[in-house]
């Protein structure tokens, strides 16, 4: 009988691949390709090599993402400088964050000193998750956003709150000791009414995971049990920040038309264990017509700047007049949504000029008047100081 042919690493006769008269199984060679990506994270010249294969080749494994196991502490002052560039108002809230988050970090090295976690409040589309998100990324820690209302008390239908960690632990990289200094975001918190049996036991659900403890948290979201691994998490140093579009804060008076304020502990919908975890409060204003117009010219990453830099990709220029500004910020005024509402605005009033523009090499320049947004022609030119074609 013929010699039967086997791994020249392992022995094994399963899968064996020749080559160059070299005898491997598959198994081996899967195993040396995730060895030799590994290395490739430390050293320099492996990688060169790897990338000038993988410009051939499709790439079959990719690293975890690393996370940084220090980071940089900004103080207010910074933290407050870099919102400024991308958030246009809530100056009271913006100095409120910068202090808790600088606080929080800087209170890493005193076991004494116990965490603060936040409560935003404010109407819809007035900049809560924008100013949260902004935040995350200046610091650049492991961050997820979560939607209260998609959990349940445990024992019901719908996604379990220990879920929040397993996410935060995969954007983390799964690295523990980096999630563990990570931003989670509650949203809609408010919806979590505390009359309510569902809302009340996921209310209290949260409590061990806000206030900081041990938890053992699933390393994926499969509901499969059976091949499902667990890593602990110690969430004291997990920043949680709840919002919600509840009328937060309210006064309480004593005696009838009383102004005088006798309470500002009292949130509606959330169960004062919880309250008690979150003792720095954020409250945001509602958006005026100033503030919707600044939002969409002045930011680095303005919505208007956007569409100039899309438009510019096909050789035009794009420019609003100030009677059109101020016809989107009416519009977005009075569907009531807040800031979210200017794209949806734009987006509209672009929509037959984005798709006419790549047709027409002619059209060098694009004005956007207030009768475009009254009925939908724009002044187009075949320069951009000539006269009108269209």
């Amino acid at each position: 009988m013929a010699n039967e042919k086997s791994c020249s690493i392992c022995g094994s006769t399963n899968l064996i691949l020749e080559i160059n008269d070299v005898c491997i199984c598959v198994n081996c060679i899967l195993h040396l390709n995730r060895r030799v990506e590994e290395e490739a994270t430390q050293k320099y010249e492996l990688k060169d090599v790897l990338n000038e294969f993988y410009s051939h080749y499709p790439r079959t494994y990719e690293p975890p993402k690393t996370m940084p196991e220090h980071y940089c502490i900004y103080n207010p002052a910074e933290i407050m400088s870099y919102l400024n560039r991308c958030i246009i108002g809530q100056e009271e809230a913006k100095k409120t964050l910068a202090v808790a988050v600088y606080n929080h970090y800087k209170r890493m090295g005193h076991e004494d000193i116990e965490k603060s976690n936040i409560l935003i409040s404010g109407p819809t589309g007035s900049g809560k998750t924008l100013l949260v998100k902004t935040l995350a990324k200046m610091l650049d820690v492991p961050f997820v956003i979560v939607d209260a209302t998609t959990f349940s008390k445990t024992g019901y239908a719908g996604a379990d709150v220990d879920s929040i960690l397993t996410r935060l632990y995969q954007d983390a990289g799964n690295n523990v000791q980096a999630a563990e200094r990570g931003i989670v975001y509650i949203d809609e918190i408010d919806k979590l009414a505390s009359g309510e049996m569902m809302g009340e036991g996921v209310q209290q659900s949260l409590l061990k995971l806000i206030e900081g403890s041990v938890v053992n948290v699933p390393i994926s979201l499969s509901r499969n049990p059976m091949n499902q691994g667990m890593v602990q998490m110690n969430t004291k140093n997990i920043l949680f920040i709840c919002s919600g579009s509840f009328e937060a804060f309210k006064e309480k008076t004593i005696g009838f038309g009383s102004s005088v304020p006798t309470c500002k502990n009292e949130v509606k919908g959330i169960i004062p264990e919880l309250l008690g975890r979150l003792p720095i409060r954020v409250s945001l204003n509602a958006l005026t017509k100033d503030d919707i117009i600044n939002i969409m010219c002045k930011p680095e990453n303005s919505i208007i700047k956007q569409y100039q830099r899309l438009m510019a990709d096909d050789g035009v220029k794009l420019e609003f007049s100030r009677g059109a500004i101020d016809a989107i910020a009416e519009k977005v005024m009075n569907d009531g949504t807040g800031a979210r509402e200017i794209r949806t605005v734009i987006e509209e009033l672009m929509r037959d000029i984005m798709f006419e523009v790549p047709s027409h090499p002619e059209y060098k320049k694009i004005f956007i008047t207030k009768r475009t947004i009254q009925y939908g022609y724009p002044y187009i030119c075949k320069c951009e100081e000539g006269e009108a074609i269209k």
